[in-house]
């Protein structure tokens, strides 16, 4: 089993950021970006605490409430009535969620899940927040910003399903699970984010089976390992080359 050295990881992540830039990021962060205008939007908020898969709102609700992850993850999920789940994108610390349905009065698009044990947020109805987008100063901006990050996160979801395998889609969740939550260990790199098969299938826009397959093949390869729930990268090198030698869709994956 490989050590990832800290001076390698470092410069494999700058690598990583040519091949995939941040705004192409599944996930929502917004708590680095503006702190100071959060802290003026979150003293209006009542803080709450839930625990993993408890649903903040779901699709086609009227009039949710608004939220801010303070800590912890949230899954956005689509779904239909036959009970199929997709998974759209993941919000981080920061990230607004239920916003749009105080903005435009419709339904919501989307359910909103939490991927975490203990996840920390910021709550509020959708006709306080409404009134907090005219009080206070720069708000307008940072839905701006959320906005923009979010279309971009679905126009990049539909660009991924139409052009790429199952398996490079899988390469690239890798990716970004190991630049927002991975961290060094004596292993390679820890994914702090546990998560299933299943789970990973959803966000890849593919089934279980396929996703079960490409990981045993990197189980084989030595490039991932799981312990207690958690993956590990013992090969980060791997899904550099991977992205790095794809010219086209030569994949031999089926979706």
């Amino acid at each position: 089993m490989g050590v990832v050295k800290i001076t390698t990881l470092k410069q494999t992540m700058a690598d990583f950021d040519v091949l995939l830039p941040e705004y192409e990021s599944p996930w929502l962060f917004f708590s680095k970006k503006m702190p100071s205008l959060l802290e003026d939007i979150q003293s209006k908020m009542e803080l709450c605490t839930c625990r993993k898969n408890t649903i903040l709102f779901t699709q086609g609700e009227d009039n949710p409430d608004v939220y801010i992850v303070r800590t912890g993850v949230v899954r956005i999920l689509t779904g239909d009535e036959n009970g199929s789940e997709k998974h759209l994108m993941i919000a981080g610390p920061g990230s607004l969620l239920g916003n749009l349905s105080s903005l435009d009065g419709y339904p919501s698009l989307f359910t909103a899940s939490t991927a975490e044990e203990c996840c920390s947020l910021y709550r509020t109805t959708g006709q306080i927040f409404s009134r907090m987008t005219a009080e206070i100063p720069g708000f307008k901006d940072f839905l701006i910003q959320d906005l923009c990050a979010k279309m971009r996160i679905l126009a990049g979801n539909i660009s991924s399903l139409s052009f790429q395998t199952a398996d490079t889609r899988i390469v690239r969740a890798f990716l970004y699970l190991i630049r927002e939550s991975g961290s060094p260990c004596s292993r390679g790199i820890k994914i702090n984010i546990p998560f299933t098969h299943q789970e990973m299938a959803d966000l890849v826009y593919s089934n279980r089976v396929t996703v079960s397959r490409f990981f045993s093949r990197l189980k084989k390869e030595g490039v991932i390992e799981k312990v207690n729930r958690y993956y590990y990268i013992l090969d980060v090198d791997y899904f550099y080359n991977y992205m790095n030698r794809l010219s086209g869709p030569h994949d031999e994956s089926i979706v």
